[in-house]
């Protein structure tokens, strides 16, 4: 069995600078009359800039579980696994935004006042078969069940946010699993492979709201493809890995995604992949470890790349062509000692060798529509961009 409670708070605000009244205001009334906008401006100067839009939120979770896994051995060779668990979540939170920059307010955050509640139950189960062949050969088969807790959207959002759109309902998932794990040439070679199918269910989506991401249960989506690595040990010294998975992305409904920049209405990305699902990855690991036998210390190199294909890299699930990060791969490698005991250890590594540029994620610029970044279909995107390439050196003492 299992419990736990947790409270936590955040608190969240916009302090102006100087530029915001003139520049961000003028900018966000562009075409208007000029007198409008300097009375609009006048305004937001004699109102605080310092806290211009305090917000609170405050949160209090209880969860209870209960669970239970048995293995029923029928023979020599079959296994069969069942599991089940009841789960009881509940959850109460405040949302409070009071802007004191009226301005400001309308816009960076409107003004909010909600208490929210969230409560639910849900009993999920796993079930499992294992066949061992042989000591050589194994096959499986799973079918297993789970959830992701709803709750709430906790930051501030443009125009603000009603308490149905604050609330997020969980999300459940259901897994199909088959596969084998085998050993070959007396231990030489390990090979696993496995075929996976996942349905989600009320899929919790994040979308950008002016300046905050915000999460909605958006529809369903399947995940599925195939996952292979092969394990080779020609020596005592020498490890081979080579791993590649294919994935098979797609929205089974998702009817009101968000709409591309610069066109109005929602769009229907039933059929169009997720975000951050690249269709083929590709992993290479070769190691080499030995001692000095004179000083009785250990020793290893090791070289790795890891290779993922095309892939839309977007904080927002909209399909957008610009968010596509093209396919890349980052290559490491590592040197190091060890201690007799091995309670210390010395590594000098390099990171990204071939100083491959790519962004870990991209999200749309801020205010792009007030700041005329917005085009139809395409705006200004921002990258976070990956770690460049990097050497260091790290070391370790164990004390008994």
């Amino acid at each position: 069995m299992y419990f736990s409670k947790e409270s936590y708070s955040i608190d969240q605000t916009f302090h102006l600078g100087a530029a915001f009244c003139p520049v961000g205001v003028g900018a966000s009334l562009a075409g208007m009359p000029p007198a409008l906008i300097q009375a609009t401006i006048t305004a937001c100067l004699a109102m605080p800039q310092e806290n211009a839009t305090p917000a609170a939120f405050s949160q209090t979770t209880e969860s209870l579980a209960a669970f239970y896994q048995g293995t029923w051995h029928l023979n020599d060779k079959l296994d069969i696994t069942a599991g089940i668990r009841y789960t009881d979540d509940s959850k109460s939170a405040d949302m409070l935004v009071a802007p004191t920059n009226l301005v400001a307010g309308a816009l960076l955050a409107g003004a909010e006042d909600h208490q929210l509640s969230f409560d639910d139950s849900q009993v999920t189960w796993l079930l499992n078969s294992k066949y061992q062949f042989d000591q050589d050969l194994m096959m499986f088969a799973t079918v297993s069940t789970g959830f992701k807790s709803g709750g709430f959207n906790s930051v501030m959002t443009q125009g603000g946010l009603t308490a149905d759109e604050r609330t997020i309902d969980s999300e459940e998932v259901i897994n199909y699993e088959i596969g084998a794990r085998s050993t070959l040439f007396e231990g030489v070679m390990t090979t696993n492979a496995t075929l996976y199918r996942t349905e989600i269910d009320n899929f919790q989506d994040r979308s950008f709201k002016g300046l905050n991401f915000i999460t909605s249960n958006v529809g369903k989506l399947r995940q599925q493809g195939l996952e292979l690595e092969m394990n080779v040990y020609p020596t005592d010294e020498l490890t081979l890995r080579a791993s590649y998975a294919y994935l098979d992305s797609a929205f089974l409904d998702y009817k009101d995604a968000t709409n591309l920049p610069g066109i109005p209405g929602p769009q229907d990305l039933t059929g169009t992949p997720n975000n951050r699902s690249p269709k083929n990855q590709l992993s290479a690991f070769a190691e080499y470890a030995d001692t000095f036998s004179s000083a009785n210390l250990g020793w290893y190199a090791r070289i790795e790349s890891n290779w993922q294909d095309d892939a839309n890299v977007g904080s927002t699930t909209n399909n957008n062509p610009q968010d596509i990060q093209e396919a890349f791969a980052l290559t490491n490698i590592r040197l190091g000692l060890l201690g007799s005991n091995e309670d210390w250890s010395v590594q000098l590594y390099a990171e990204n060798v071939t100083n491959e540029s790519y962004c870990q994620n991209t999200f749309n610029q801020p205010f792009g529509d007030q700041f005329g970044t917005v085009s139809n279909g395409g705006t200004l995107i921002r990258c976070v961009m990956g770690t460049p390439r990097t050497f260091g050196l790290r070391a370790s003492y164990h004390f008994e």
